[in-house]
C-alpha cells in the first residue's frame, strides 16, 4: 500500500511522539483566528504504534518513508479528530507491546456514524488480541472501543469517555481483557 503524504498536523504529531512530547491541538487557530478542526488519520496513529514507515516531510509525495521510533512515553494526542478506525487488532510488534496511546479531548470518528442505537457499530478503536503498554481515552468521544482479549501492560483510563453524539451511546467491549495496571472510569 502506498501511503499518501502526511499533513502538517500529522507531521507535528510524529515529531512530538518521537521527542516524547504531547501533540496538543486544543484551541488551535488558523491564520485568520478561526478555531481549526485538527484532523489526524487513524492510519498515521496505527503506523506509529506498530513501527511502520511514514514520510519524513509533510505534503511531499517524493519524501522517503522511514521508521519514526516513538519515545517510551508513547503517543500523547490532545484535542484532535481522529478520522477512520484505529485498527491495532492482533498487534504485538516484535512480540512486545505497542507504545502507550494517550488520547485526551479527542473525537474518535471511526468509519462513520451508526444510526441504530441498539446496533453494534464498527470499532473506532480496535485492540482485539493486541498488546499495548497503556491506553487512555480521557474525555474523548467515541462510538465503540473493542478491547476483547487485549493485554494492557499498564493502566486503562476511560475517565470522561462519552458518546460521539448526545443522543448516541459509547460502547466499550472488554471481554477477556487483561489489565496489569489500574482501571479508571469515574466519569465514563
Amino acid at each position: 500500500m502506498i501511503f499518501s503524504p502526511v499533513t502538517d498536523l500529522e507531521m507535528e504529531l510524529i515529531e512530538a511522539a518521537v521527542a516524547g512530547d504531547a501533540a496538543d491541538f486544543r484551541n488551535r487557530k488558523g491564520p485568520s483566528g478561526i478555531l481549526l478542526i485538527p484532523t489526524i488519520r487513524a492510519e498515521v496513529l496505527r503506523r506509529l504504534l506498530i513501527g511502520l514507515p511514514l514520510p519524513v516531510r509533510a505534503r511531499d509525495p517524493s519524501a522517503p518513508l522511514i521508521h519514526h521510533p516513538v519515545a517510551g512515553s508513547g503517543i500523547a494526542l490532545q484535542g484532535a479528530h481522529i478520522l477512520g478506525a484505529v485498527n491495532l487488532a492482533d498487534c504485538q510488534p516484535n512480540g512486545g507491546a505497542c507504545p502507550p496511546l494517550l488520547l485526551e479531548d479527542c473525537l474518535l470518528l471511526g468509519n462513520g456514524s451508526y444510526g441504530d442505537p441498539a446496533g453494534r457499530p464498527a470499532a473506532a478503536l480496535d485492540l482485539r488480541h493486541a498488546r499495548v503498554a497503556r491506553l487512555s481515552v480521557k474525555n474523548c468521544r467515541c462510538g465503540f472501543i473493542d478491547l476483547t482479549d487485549a493485554s494492557l501492560m499498564g493502566d486503562l483510563d476511560l475517565d470522561g469517555l462519552q458518546a460521539l453524539h448526545d443522543e448516541g451511546q459509547c460502547r466499550v467491549e472488554a471481554v477477556g481483557v487483561r489489565i496489569e495496571g489500574t482501571l479508571r472510569a469515574p466519569d465514563a
